[in-house]
């Protein structure tokens, strides 16, 4: 369904700046809830005199994989050709 949209958008004019804005709305709320878990998960975990250094580098880790995904799904949706797009569907 988001193909169609984006295809759609795309069709009307709509930059790679708007098309990103689309997904990473959402997918930062995402972002921000799962670190929010794994750093209290490795705080309760590793109780000890790094924990802080535990919690950054979990976050840190969390934010690379999950933006690395996102954008590559982003470029991968971005440079498909609209007309293909709404023809399949």
């Amino acid at each position: 369904m988001r193909r169609k949209e984006v295809a759609l958008r795309k069709i009307n004019g709509a930059k790679a700046r708007n098309i990103m804005e689309l997904f990473i709305k959402p997918y930062g709320i995402i972002l921000v809830i799962a670190c929010l878990i794994g750093n209290l998960a490795s705080v309760a975990l590793l109780i000890s005199g790094h924990v802080l250094l535990v919690a950054v580098v979990t976050l840190l880790v969390m934010a690379l994989i999950i933006t690395l995904t996102v954008f590559s799904k982003i470029r991968a949706i971005m440079h498909t050709n609209p007309a293909d797009v709404i023809k399949s569907e």
